[in-house]
């Protein structure tokens, strides 16, 4: 999901400029990247996957619970 964020925020600045640094010409593909591996390494190093991650765990967790409380019985015709 992070990686996901990165990109989005990498396509965003590529697309509107919102950085634009010095210089006016800049490598689209280091733009995006620099976004990705901005993004991953603020999670990484910051210790925010310490928390995320077991949250991340309890969130799927919860999810299949409620997605099995909301399949029919296994002897139901639909």
């Amino acid at each position: 999901m992070a990686l996901i964020f990165g990109l989005g925020m990498g396509l965003y600045d590529l697309l509107t400029g919102a950085n634009p640094g010095k210089g006016s010409h800049r490598i689209p593909s280091a733009v995006v990247i620099q976004a990705v591996i901005g993004t991953l390494w603020g999670l990484t190093f910051t210790g925010y996957f310490v928390v995320l991650w077991p949250l991340s765990y309890m969130n799927h967790e919860m999810l299949s619970s409620a997605w099995k409380e909301c399949e029919p019985p296994s002897g139901a015709t639909g």
